[in-house]
Protein backbone atom coordinates (compact mmCIF):
# COMPACT_ATOMS: atom_id res chain seq x y z
CA UNK A 1 0.00 0.00 0.00
CA UNK A 2 2.84 2.43 0.89
CA UNK A 3 4.52 1.71 -2.46
CA UNK A 4 1.29 2.38 -4.35
CA UNK A 5 0.73 5.65 -2.50
CA UNK A 6 4.32 6.63 -3.26
CA UNK A 7 3.89 6.15 -7.02
CA UNK A 8 0.51 7.92 -6.95
CA UNK A 9 2.30 10.89 -5.42
CA UNK A 10 4.98 10.68 -8.10
CA UNK A 11 2.41 10.75 -10.90
CA UNK A 12 0.48 13.68 -9.41
CA UNK A 13 3.65 15.71 -8.92
CA UNK A 14 4.79 14.85 -12.45
CA UNK A 15 1.57 16.18 -13.92
CA UNK A 16 1.97 19.34 -11.89
CA UNK A 17 5.49 19.69 -13.21
CA UNK A 18 4.15 19.85 -16.75
CA UNK A 19 1.98 22.82 -15.82
CA UNK A 20 4.95 24.47 -14.16
CA UNK A 21 7.29 24.02 -17.13
CA UNK A 22 7.53 27.77 -17.66
CA UNK A 23 9.02 28.15 -14.17
CA UNK A 24 12.19 26.08 -14.77
CA UNK A 25 15.41 27.32 -13.25
CA UNK A 26 18.06 28.23 -15.78
CA UNK A 27 20.89 25.70 -15.27
CA UNK A 28 23.47 28.16 -16.56
CA UNK A 29 23.07 30.46 -13.53
CA UNK A 30 21.38 28.27 -10.90
CA UNK A 31 20.33 29.48 -7.48
CA UNK A 32 20.15 26.17 -5.65
CA UNK A 33 19.58 25.15 -2.06
CA UNK A 34 21.99 22.68 -0.47
CA UNK A 35 19.54 19.85 -1.19
CA UNK A 36 19.16 20.94 -4.80
CA UNK A 37 22.94 21.11 -5.15
CA UNK A 38 23.25 17.55 -3.86
CA UNK A 39 20.52 16.36 -6.25
CA UNK A 40 22.22 18.12 -9.16
CA UNK A 41 25.51 16.41 -8.26
CA UNK A 42 23.79 13.01 -8.15
CA UNK A 43 22.18 13.74 -11.53
CA UNK A 44 25.55 14.58 -13.06
CA UNK A 45 27.00 11.36 -11.62
CA UNK A 46 24.28 9.31 -13.34
CA UNK A 47 24.03 10.88 -16.80
CA UNK A 48 23.89 7.47 -18.50
CA UNK A 49 20.31 7.11 -17.25
CA UNK A 50 19.34 10.45 -18.82
CA UNK A 51 20.99 10.02 -22.24
CA UNK A 52 19.09 11.41 -25.23
CA UNK A 53 21.94 11.53 -27.77
CA UNK A 54 20.59 8.52 -29.67
CA UNK A 55 18.11 10.58 -31.70
CA UNK A 56 21.00 12.44 -33.33
CA UNK A 57 22.00 10.74 -36.60
CA UNK A 58 24.83 13.22 -37.22
CA UNK A 59 23.65 13.63 -40.82
CA UNK A 60 21.62 12.01 -43.59
CA UNK A 61 21.81 8.21 -43.36
CA UNK A 62 19.97 5.19 -44.84
CA UNK A 63 16.66 4.05 -43.41
CA UNK A 64 18.46 1.26 -41.50
CA UNK A 65 21.95 1.63 -40.10
CA UNK A 66 24.26 0.75 -37.22
CA UNK A 67 27.27 2.72 -36.07
CA UNK A 68 29.62 2.98 -33.11
CA UNK A 69 32.83 4.66 -32.14
CA UNK A 70 35.04 2.32 -34.12
CA UNK A 71 33.09 1.31 -37.20
CA UNK A 72 30.09 2.11 -39.33
CA UNK A 73 27.82 -0.11 -41.37
CA UNK A 74 25.76 1.77 -43.94
CA UNK A 75 23.76 0.60 -46.93
CA UNK A 76 25.14 3.08 -49.46
CA UNK A 77 22.90 2.04 -52.36
CA UNK A 78 19.67 3.35 -50.87
CA UNK A 79 18.46 6.27 -53.03
CA UNK A 80 17.11 8.30 -50.09
CA UNK A 81 18.92 9.11 -46.87
CA UNK A 82 17.76 11.36 -44.05
CA UNK A 83 18.55 12.16 -40.47
CA UNK A 84 19.01 14.73 -37.74
CA UNK A 85 22.19 16.67 -37.10
CA UNK A 86 22.29 19.08 -34.21
CA UNK A 87 23.44 19.88 -30.70
CA UNK A 88 21.94 19.21 -27.28
CA UNK A 89 21.66 21.73 -24.50
CA UNK A 90 20.47 21.33 -20.92
CA UNK A 91 17.88 24.09 -20.69
CA UNK A 92 16.34 23.58 -17.27
CA UNK A 93 16.54 21.50 -14.11
CA UNK A 94 13.42 21.66 -11.95
CA UNK A 95 13.23 20.13 -8.47
CA UNK A 96 9.96 19.57 -6.58
CA UNK A 97 9.75 18.27 -3.00
CA UNK A 98 6.29 16.64 -2.57
CA UNK A 99 7.23 15.32 0.88
CA UNK A 100 10.30 15.37 3.15
CA UNK A 101 13.06 13.20 1.79
CA UNK A 102 11.51 12.85 -1.69
CA UNK A 103 12.36 14.90 -4.78
CA UNK A 104 10.89 14.77 -8.28
CA UNK A 105 13.22 16.24 -10.90
CA UNK A 106 12.22 17.28 -14.41
CA UNK A 107 15.10 17.71 -16.85
CA UNK A 108 14.56 19.74 -20.01
CA UNK A 109 16.88 19.63 -23.03
CA UNK A 110 16.80 21.33 -26.38
CA UNK A 111 18.04 19.59 -29.52
CA UNK A 112 18.37 22.07 -32.37
CA UNK A 113 20.01 21.92 -35.75
CA UNK A 114 19.07 20.56 -39.17
CA UNK A 115 16.98 17.73 -40.56
CA UNK A 116 18.95 16.58 -43.59
CA UNK A 117 17.60 14.81 -46.68
CA UNK A 118 19.94 13.39 -49.30
CA UNK A 119 18.67 12.22 -52.72
CA UNK A 120 20.72 11.19 -55.77
CA UNK A 121 20.31 14.74 -57.11
CA UNK A 122 20.06 17.11 -54.15
CA UNK A 123 20.70 17.81 -50.48
CA UNK A 124 17.94 19.49 -48.46
CA UNK A 125 18.35 21.01 -45.00
CA UNK A 126 15.35 21.93 -42.88
CA UNK A 127 15.60 23.92 -39.63
CA UNK A 128 14.98 21.62 -36.69
CA UNK A 129 14.18 22.34 -33.05
CA UNK A 130 13.08 19.84 -30.38
CA UNK A 131 12.19 19.97 -26.70
CA UNK A 132 13.09 16.87 -24.68
CA UNK A 133 11.77 16.06 -21.21
CA UNK A 134 12.63 13.32 -18.73
CA UNK A 135 11.86 12.91 -15.03
CA UNK A 136 13.52 11.15 -12.12
CA UNK A 137 12.87 10.35 -8.46
CA UNK A 138 15.50 11.02 -5.78
CA UNK A 139 15.47 9.89 -2.14
CA UNK A 140 17.34 11.55 0.71
CA UNK A 141 19.89 9.49 2.66
CA UNK A 142 20.10 10.75 6.22
CA UNK A 143 23.50 11.10 7.89
CA UNK A 144 25.42 10.67 4.63
CA UNK A 145 29.14 11.17 5.16
CA UNK A 146 29.45 13.27 2.01
CA UNK A 147 26.87 16.11 1.95
CA UNK A 148 26.98 16.10 -1.87
CA UNK A 149 25.88 12.45 -1.88
CA UNK A 150 23.03 12.63 0.62
CA UNK A 151 20.49 12.23 -2.21
CA UNK A 152 20.28 9.11 -4.37
CA UNK A 153 18.66 8.49 -7.73
CA UNK A 154 15.89 5.99 -7.12
CA UNK A 155 13.78 5.85 -10.31
CA UNK A 156 13.82 7.14 -13.87
CA UNK A 157 11.02 7.86 -16.33
CA UNK A 158 10.94 7.53 -20.07
CA UNK A 159 11.68 10.52 -22.29
CA UNK A 160 9.73 12.50 -24.86
CA UNK A 161 11.15 14.65 -27.68
CA UNK A 162 8.70 16.87 -29.56
CA UNK A 163 9.33 19.17 -32.52
CA UNK A 164 8.92 22.82 -31.55
CA UNK A 165 6.16 24.84 -33.19
CA UNK A 166 4.55 21.96 -35.05
CA UNK A 167 3.75 18.41 -34.05
CA UNK A 168 0.74 16.61 -35.49
CA UNK A 169 1.94 13.17 -34.35
CA UNK A 170 1.02 11.27 -31.20
CA UNK A 171 1.26 7.73 -29.87
CA UNK A 172 -1.61 5.82 -28.32
CA UNK A 173 0.75 3.37 -26.62
CA UNK A 174 4.08 1.60 -26.97
CA UNK A 175 4.40 -2.05 -25.94
CA UNK A 176 7.75 -3.79 -25.40
CA UNK A 177 8.11 -7.57 -24.99
CA UNK A 178 11.09 -9.84 -24.46
CA UNK A 179 11.62 -13.55 -25.04
CA UNK A 180 11.00 -14.37 -21.37
CA UNK A 181 7.40 -13.11 -21.48
CA UNK A 182 8.07 -9.77 -19.78
CA UNK A 183 6.00 -6.91 -21.13
CA UNK A 184 6.04 -3.15 -20.59
CA UNK A 185 3.27 -0.86 -21.88
CA UNK A 186 3.80 2.90 -22.06
CA UNK A 187 0.95 5.38 -22.48
CA UNK A 188 2.91 8.40 -21.23
CA UNK A 189 6.71 8.19 -21.04
CA UNK A 190 6.92 10.94 -18.42
CA UNK A 191 4.87 8.90 -15.93
CA UNK A 192 6.50 5.58 -16.91
CA UNK A 193 8.77 5.38 -13.85
CA UNK A 194 10.96 2.37 -13.08
CA UNK A 195 13.11 1.86 -10.01
CA UNK A 196 16.73 1.42 -11.05
CA UNK A 197 16.60 -2.30 -10.28
CA UNK A 198 13.38 -2.69 -12.33
CA UNK A 199 14.57 -1.10 -15.57
CA UNK A 200 14.02 -3.52 -18.49
CA UNK A 201 17.06 -5.78 -18.55
CA UNK A 202 18.16 -8.02 -21.42
CA UNK A 203 20.96 -10.42 -22.24
CA UNK A 204 23.13 -10.32 -25.39
CA UNK A 205 21.39 -11.80 -28.45
CA UNK A 206 17.91 -11.46 -26.90
CA UNK A 207 15.22 -10.42 -29.36
CA UNK A 208 13.06 -7.54 -28.16
CA UNK A 209 9.71 -6.84 -29.84
CA UNK A 210 8.11 -3.40 -29.96
CA UNK A 211 4.56 -2.51 -31.02
CA UNK A 212 3.24 1.02 -31.40
CA UNK A 213 0.04 2.74 -32.50
CA UNK A 214 0.64 6.13 -34.15
CA UNK A 215 -1.78 8.94 -34.99
CA UNK A 216 -1.06 11.86 -37.34
CA UNK A 217 -3.58 14.70 -37.52
CA UNK A 218 -1.93 16.41 -40.50
CA UNK A 219 -4.84 17.29 -42.82
CA UNK A 220 -3.17 18.79 -45.90
CA UNK A 221 -0.23 16.44 -46.44
CA UNK A 222 1.55 16.35 -49.77
CA UNK A 223 2.92 12.94 -48.75
CA UNK A 224 0.38 11.44 -46.32
CA UNK A 225 1.51 9.11 -43.59
CA UNK A 226 4.21 8.71 -40.96
CA UNK A 227 7.60 7.02 -41.03
CA UNK A 228 8.14 5.16 -37.76
CA UNK A 229 11.66 4.16 -36.72
CA UNK A 230 12.97 1.94 -33.94
CA UNK A 231 16.21 3.24 -32.43
CA UNK A 232 18.29 1.07 -30.10
CA UNK A 233 21.85 0.53 -28.80
CA UNK A 234 21.93 4.24 -27.98
CA UNK A 235 24.08 5.62 -25.18
CA UNK A 236 26.04 8.80 -24.50
CA UNK A 237 28.77 7.68 -26.92
CA UNK A 238 28.58 7.09 -30.65
CA UNK A 239 26.73 3.79 -30.45
CA UNK A 240 23.43 4.01 -32.29
CA UNK A 241 21.23 2.06 -34.66
CA UNK A 242 17.85 2.45 -36.31
CA UNK A 243 15.50 0.32 -38.37
CA UNK A 244 11.98 0.96 -39.68
CA UNK A 245 8.84 -0.38 -38.05
CA UNK A 246 6.38 -2.00 -40.42
CA UNK A 247 2.62 -2.39 -40.72
CA UNK A 248 2.80 -4.71 -43.70
CA UNK A 249 2.28 -8.08 -42.06
CA UNK A 250 6.02 -8.79 -42.14
CA UNK A 251 7.47 -10.43 -39.00
CA UNK A 252 6.92 -9.50 -36.21
CA UNK A 253 3.87 -7.63 -37.55
CA UNK A 254 0.77 -9.83 -37.51
CA UNK A 255 -1.84 -7.94 -39.54
CA UNK A 256 -1.04 -5.69 -42.50
CA UNK A 257 -2.58 -2.23 -42.46
CA UNK A 258 -4.14 -2.41 -38.99
CA UNK A 259 -2.31 0.71 -37.75
CA UNK A 260 -0.20 -1.29 -35.29
CA UNK A 261 3.45 -0.79 -36.25
CA UNK A 262 5.82 -3.58 -35.27
CA UNK A 263 9.58 -3.82 -34.88
CA UNK A 264 12.27 -6.04 -33.39
CA UNK A 265 15.89 -5.62 -32.41
CA UNK A 266 18.58 -8.07 -31.31
CA UNK A 267 20.40 -7.02 -28.17
CA UNK A 268 24.06 -6.21 -28.72
CA UNK A 269 26.91 -7.78 -26.73
CA UNK A 270 28.09 -4.48 -25.28
CA UNK A 271 27.00 -4.31 -21.63
CA UNK A 272 25.72 -1.26 -19.80
CA UNK A 273 22.89 1.28 -19.85
CA UNK A 274 21.30 1.99 -23.23
CA UNK A 275 18.18 3.67 -24.57
CA UNK A 276 15.56 2.62 -27.11
CA UNK A 277 13.39 5.14 -28.95
CA UNK A 278 10.20 5.00 -30.99
CA UNK A 279 10.72 7.79 -33.51
CA UNK A 280 7.81 9.02 -35.65
CA UNK A 281 8.47 11.54 -38.46
CA UNK A 282 5.78 13.07 -40.67
CA UNK A 283 6.28 11.98 -44.29
CA UNK A 284 6.11 15.60 -45.47
CA UNK A 285 9.26 16.20 -43.41
CA UNK A 286 11.14 13.49 -45.33
CA UNK A 287 9.64 13.55 -48.80
CA UNK A 288 8.99 17.25 -49.51
CA UNK A 289 11.32 20.20 -49.61
CA UNK A 290 8.83 22.86 -48.48
CA UNK A 291 7.16 21.39 -45.38
CA UNK A 292 8.58 21.97 -41.88
CA UNK A 293 10.13 19.46 -39.52
CA UNK A 294 7.42 17.51 -37.63
CA UNK A 295 8.23 14.67 -35.22
CA UNK A 296 7.64 12.99 -31.87
CA UNK A 297 9.96 10.51 -30.11
CA UNK A 298 9.38 8.35 -27.02
CA UNK A 299 12.31 6.67 -25.30
CA UNK A 300 13.07 4.34 -22.39
CA UNK A 301 16.30 3.16 -20.80
CA UNK A 302 17.30 -0.51 -20.79
CA UNK A 303 20.21 -2.51 -19.41
CA UNK A 304 22.32 -5.21 -21.07
CA UNK A 305 23.92 -7.53 -18.53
Amino acid sequence: MKERLFWQTVVVVSMAAVLAASCFKNPIEPVLSSDEEAIRAEFEANLDYFAVEGINDDGALPLSYESDTFSKSFDLIEPLKFGRKGHFRLEAFQVNFPEPGLAIVTVKYSFDGRFMILTPDSVYNKPMANTILRRAVFRKIENAENPRRRWRLRAISGSEAVSDGLCTIDFDSVSIQDQKGNKWTITDPLTFYRNLDEIPTFEPDDSVFVYVTVFNSQEDSEQPGTTVLLRYRNDRGMHRARTPFNDEGVYPDLVAGDGLYSGVWKVHHRKGIFHAFVDAIDNDTIYTDNRPYNSRVWGIPYIVE
